[in-house]
């Protein structure tokens, strides 16, 4: 299972780049506005191709295969071996309900590196994938993972203070 960026969230944010920019650098040009919304409009330019770029080519945000996990395209592999639990934890974030996909690496693994992928701050041993900005709907990924892997993936819900706690019902 290959899961991608959503096309749909990067249309979006390259659309209202795009509207920004042209909003900001026509007030400029007609004389409305200085230097700064130039450069502001211009970075809004930058922001619309960018995002245009990531909608058309829809990079991996990792494979799940019978192997284990390959986070991005290819910058690091989590055998199923090292995996000791999975769980999806759900909390409120800006845009509605969010999902992450937490691997809990077996004790002496060590975790992956920051610039590669978000770790958990108060625990390393923990591998955080968040499931929002992803072609595939997070009751997809489970099972993906579930039957690559033969285990059975935890819900959590998450307090405001991001405190995993009370099991829920993923079906």
């Amino acid at each position: 299972m290959v899961v991608r960026a959503s096309r749909r969230r990067w249309v979006w944010m390259a659309l209202g780049s795009g509207l920004a920019a042209f909003v900001l650098v026509g007030n400029v040009i007609d004389g409305r506005y200085g230097t700064f919304a130039l450069v502001v409009g211009l970075l809004a330019v930058a922001g619309c191709f960018w995002s245009g770029r990531i909608a058309i080519t829809r990079p991996v945000a990792f494979t799940i295969d019978e192997r284990g996990i390959v986070v991005g395209s290819g910058k690091r592999f989590v055998p199923w071996s090292q995996i000791q639990e999975i769980r999806v934890a759900h909390h409120q974030g800006s845009y509605g309900e969010e999902h992450n996909l937490i691997l809990k690496l077996k004790p002496g693994v060590t975790g992956l590196p920051r610039r590669f992928i978000t770790t958990n701050a108060t625990n390393p041993d923990e591998v955080e994938l968040g499931l929002g900005g992803v072609s595939s709907t997070w009751q997809e990924v489970v099972q993906g993972v579930e039957s690559a892997s033969g285990l059975s993936v935890i819900a959590h819900r998450e307090g405001p203070v991001r405190l995993r706690s009370h099991p829920v019902d993923h079906a």
